[in-house]
């Protein structure tokens, strides 16, 4: 009950970025409260962060599989072209 009219209070005073984390009773029954504010903060510099990770990781599949992976499918149809157009002059032989 006591949590829940702290929280009232929080939400009543305008503070739409604070939130109460701990109460403490103290030995007289004085009530102490630690106030944090809301981590928007570190919420975005994490987000930034896992923005350049997907960025970096994408780049490294790109540049190291699918490029060499597409790179040797052309020269597969580029040798497949060869050999089919010159098909009845390597029969013919």
């Amino acid at each position: 009950m006591l949590m829940n009219s702290l929280r009232q209070i929080a939400t009543q005073s305008g503070h739409f970025g604070i939130s109460i984390r701990h109460v403490h009773l103290c030995e007289r029954s004085l009530i102490t409260v630690k106030i944090k504010e809301d981590g928007m903060q570190d919420s975005l510099a994490l987000t930034v962060a896992a923005g350049i990770a997907i960025f970096i990781l994408s780049q490294f599949f790109m540049e190291f599989i699918l490029d060499p992976s597409v790179a040797l499918k052309e020269v597969l149809g580029e040798l497949s072209h060869f050999f089919l157009f010159n098909q009845s002059k390597i029969t013919n032989a």
